[in-house]
């Protein structure tokens, strides 16, 4: 008799835990359907999805996905003045390496470009919408909540994991205050191109910025996989204004043969003529004035009898408040003598007098 009663409660066990198992994947599979239909009425509203894309669909080939290199569609967003046109680029934009990607932020439009230096000219890859600082005017001074115009270059990437999660996927470093902000008094530090906390959206929840430069996380992520973290310049402009294509390319040899001399100069121990190409009024990348720099190299060429330079990875830039008289220039230099070697990335800063250019201040990309 004890032996059918343990038999009989046995039983009873297995049926309530089969019915408590099958409440609670049914809970599942229902609650899975609640975030499935919640995710998509998400990206529909924000024109993240269409119903095209979650509808079976009647042909039976598979669904066409664009290339990663593919330039978008030609909209009303993106100015087909700027890049399509075999006869005028930006203004901003004068050399780069073959195959390079550069980053442009048009504030006023709140734009954000990935472009890519190809068969001597720049051809737009994808553009992508954007927040900048709160303040619309050229960034002064800290807390102003404005985004710096100019044109700077990627020092490192921070990974969301070691941010707070407003940032979301991440934050690449701008070498903002620069040599030319430093030296119009302009203040502030910080600026970063950065995701935003998954918990909200571009443009709906957030509209502004302090100071940097936020777009979409999937958006980050993307352009992520093009640029470097190291070196790729970034553009920053209210409203971007064209030059013609002949213009540009004058510029450009200018400052290339400017630089070809420099080096030659170097190479031949001729500190005179080497001295030559600095403006009187030069700082160097460790702070140096005109004269300590002159007396700093006229004392170390004395104790050199070979010097080998090689540059390469040069991008040239004019920034647009400067009308075409400062240039910015970045390059890697690889330098040997007969008792020291080096390999550093620089970043020149020219200015134009009476003709000729003249470099006014230097610093390192490290």
């Amino acid at each position: 008799m004890e032996a059918k009663n343990n038999l009989l409660i046995f039983t009873i066990v297995i049926i309530v835990l089969l019915c408590i198992s099958n409440a609670i994947l049914l809970a599942l599979l229902w609650n899975e359907k609640k975030r499935t239909t919640h995710l998509v009425n998400v990206l529909e509203k924000n024109g993240l999805l269409s119903l095209a894309q979650i509808e079976p669909k009647k042909a039976k080939e598979p669904p066409q996905v664009a290339s990663r290199a593919q330039p978008v569609p030609q909209t009303k967003e993106i100015p087909s003045e700027l890049f399509s046109s075999p006869d005028i680029v930006p203004s901003p934009f004068i050399l780069a390496v073959e195959g390079e990607y550069i980053l442009l932020c048009e504030k006023q439009l709140k734009r954000l470009s990935l472009v890519r230096s190809m068969n001597g000219t720049f051809t737009l890859v994808k553009a992508y919408r954007c927040i900048v600082g709160a303040n619309h005017h050229d960034k002064q001074k800290p807390g102003d909540e404005a985004t710096p115009e100019g044109v700077f270059f990627l020092v490192r990437f921070i990974p969301g994991a070691r941010l707070p999660k407003k940032y979301g996927y991440g934050a690449f470093v701008l070498n903002y205050p620069d040599f030319l902000s430093r030296r119009q008094g302009k203040g502030g530090n910080g600026i970063w191109l950065h995701g935003h906390s998954k918990e909200q959206n571009i443009g709906k929840d957030l509209v502004n910025t302090k100071g940097c430069i936020s777009t979409d996380n999937d958006f980050l992520k993307e352009i992520a996989t093009y640029i470097k973290p190291v070196g790729t310049p970034f553009v920053i402009i209210d409203k971007v204004e064209t030059i013609k294509k002949q213009d540009q390319d004058a510029i450009s040899q200018e400052i290339k043969s400017f630089l070809n001399a420099w080096k030659e100069s170097w190479e031949r121990i001729d500190t005179k003529k080497y001295l030559s190409f600095y403006a009187s009024d030069f700082i160097s990348s460790d702070g140096m004035n005109y004269e300590n720099f002159k007396n700093h190299k006229e004392k170390v060429n004395s104790t050199k009898k070979l010097i080998k330079l090689n540059i390469d990875n040069m991008a040239i830039f004019t920034p647009a408040e400067y009308n075409g008289s400062v240039a910015v220039v970045r390059f890697r230099q690889k330098y040997h003598s007969n008792n020291f070697d080096s390999d550093s990335k620089k970043i020149f800063y020219l200015r134009k007098e009476k003709g000729s250019w003249y470099i006014i201040g230097e610093t390192i990309i490290s």
